[in-house]
């Protein structure tokens, strides 16, 4: 027996956008970020909003580093079978900063 999909669409808007790969305080904009998903119209019926997070990806030479990083790419991951159709805002500007408690420190020097 061959089970077949009815396949779907579904569209989420005003997702918050995060930022992985960084401990640094972050600053996004845009904020929110509109998406469209295809997949299994059962799955699609099941995604709660907090289950499609969009995020940039920081490398990890920019992860610690302060600074305004443009044009980072929006990516999400979602469950099989659920694809990304489009996402608006293709990309984020994040601005890394330093938290206002945190003390520089000397390279190899461990936080007290």
């Amino acid at each position: 027996m061959t089970v077949k999909w009815i396949m779907g669409q579904k569209m989420f808007s005003g997702l918050p956008v995060r930022s992985k790969g960084t401990v640094l305080s972050t600053e996004i904009r845009p904020k929110a970020a509109t998406v469209s998903l295809s997949g299994p119209k059962l799955f699609l019926e099941r995604l709660n909003p907090s289950q499609i997070q969009p995020f940039a990806v920081l490398e990890e030479h920019e992860a610690e580093r302060p600074g305004i990083y443009r044009n980072k790419a929006l990516t999400i991951d979602l469950p099989d079978g659920i694809n990304v159709t489009s996402i608006n805002p293709k990309s984020v500007q994040v601005k890394l900063m330093r938290s206002p408690s945190a003390k520089p420190r000397k390279v190899g020097q461990t936080p007290q």
